[in-house]
């Protein structure tokens, strides 16, 4: 996978959720003031166009809406790795790289299933211990994992490494 292929997502989530709709609302306020017969701005134009836009788009609660469709706060790993995620297209690597980079998609894909198991195990073992009145410690989980080689060495077996 090319870092150029992810690029998009390193704008989020400001980027997308307050900037982009600054730059969109500034150009409003520009074509406004051109309606008006000014057809130049100048920066004493300029400040009050861009003053309004951004008062009107940059605000605590925008923010926060951007953090949270992305998945960030709070955190929802499921939002972030569908954003993630890119398709895999089964053919011929041309070249060692793009061999590299289709056995690393696939290997990344199948962590991604381990991890989201591992996660439910431990949300509904949770769940459980709650129920009874305890709360599960993290020294418990890791307990638990020892215990439960299958789970425990999933990741570890040939072909997955860390």
């Amino acid at each position: 996978m090319r870092a150029t292929t992810l690029s998009h997502l390193r704008n989020t989530p400001l980027d997308i959720g307050c900037f982009s709709p600054l730059k969109t609302a500034y150009r409003r306020q520009v074509e406004k003031l051109m309606r008006n017969r000014f057809n130049y701005i100048t920066k004493l134009k300029f400040l009050p166009a861009f003053r309004d836009a951004f008062d009107v788009l940059i605000t605590e609660s925008n923010i926060q809406e951007s953090f949270q469709g992305t998945g960030l706060v709070p955190f929802d790993l499921d939002k972030v790795i569908l954003k993630l995620d890119v398709t895999w297209q089964s053919k011929t690597p041309k070249n060692y790289h793009e061999f590299r980079s289709q056995t690393k998609l696939i290997t990344d894909k199948l962590e991604i299933v381990l991890i989201r198991d591992r996660v439910a195990e431990l949300k509904a073992a949770n769940k459980a211990r709650i129920q009874k009145g305890r709360v599960l410690s993290f020294s418990t989980s890791q307990d638990k994992s020892t215990k439960n080689p299958s789970t425990a060495s999933s990741s570890s077996k040939k072909g997955y490494r860390k």
